[in-house]
């Protein structure tokens, strides 16, 4: 087979030994984002974590502190879609304008439409739905030290919120994701020249091409990988932690509860 010779490449080569000292570089940076992208991802999924816990918990104290009267159980009820309510309005809060039709439908169907407008009306709408958690506990005349390990609860829910509201309100400088990207992109531009020289045992130099190719989908990759994951609430399943492992929980705790499946009857031997 001939030889093409391309003697406007031999010119344009580049030495090496700065691509071995900037690859180390680029690999903590990329290192570096990566980690920061994802302690905000794991930190998120772990809020998400306790803030189904707790809200099966104040459904669970609901059930055994609230007193046993019609006035009672309809408190329970109640309670139970506000917090039912409460993973919803801060997952429209997280995912903004596109959630607000869905969860009108959800806070209606859950409050009825007097409450779903006061909500949708509210500036900060988790924060309005913990009030009102906290009303109805107030409304059931329980025992005061009952109605402070509720209250307690119900303030581990406004600290989760925080805590979401802290990570979608703070996110990672953009001069370090810009920066990142300038760096990877100027260093894959120049390493074909560098590796040029090296792939001269091939047939004109051919398996430069793939060898680039080949490092650029794995070094583009881990920054799109850091880019998808630093904003968390994006990418986590919350219509399915708000809607099964929340809702359809505390739904099934109150008609378990509704229909005396706990009972101590049913029990006794």
């Amino acid at each position: 087979a001939a030889y093409l010779n391309l003697p406007m490449f031999k010119s344009l080569t580049l030495p090496a030994f700065p691509f071995s000292i900037g690859m180390t570089t680029l690999s903590l940076l990329l290192v570096f984002r990566t980690n920061t992208a994802y302690s905000r991802w794991n930190e998120a999924r772990t809020l998400w974590g306790g803030i189904v816990n707790t809200c099966r918990t104040i459904n669970r104290q609901s059930n055994s502190m609230f007193p046993d009267t019609p006035e009672g159980k309809a408190l329970q009820e109640q309670l139970a879609n506000q917090v039912a309510c409460f993973p919803k309005a801060l997952r429209c809060f997280l995912r903004g304008a596109e959630d607000e039709e869905n969860f009108r439908k959800d806070a209606i169907e859950l409050l009825g439409k007097e409450s779903a407008v006061a909500i949708m009306a509210s500036k900060n709408r988790p924060t309005f739905v913990c009030n009102m958690i906290t009303a109805t506990v107030q409304r059931a005349g329980i025992n005061p030290a009952d109605r402070m390990r509720m209250d307690e609860s119900t303030s581990k829910l406004v600290d989760y919120l925080g805590a979401c509201e802290r990570i979608f309100r703070s996110p990672i400088p953009l001069v370090y994701t810009r920066h990142t990207s300038r760096f990877l992109s100027a260093f894959m531009g120049l390493l074909p020249f560098a590796l040029y020289p090296a792939m001269g045992d091939s047939w004109n130099h051919w398996t430069t091409v793939p060898a680039t190719a080949l490092l650029a989908t794995f070094l583009f990759g881990i920054e799109e990988l850091g880019i998808q994951i630093e904003e968390p609430f994006g990418i986590l399943p919350l219509e399915s932690l708000a809607d099964n492992s929340i809702g359809a929980v505390v739904m099934d705790m109150q008609r378990a509860q509704d229909e005396g499946e706990f009972a101590i009857s049913d029990f006794s031997v």
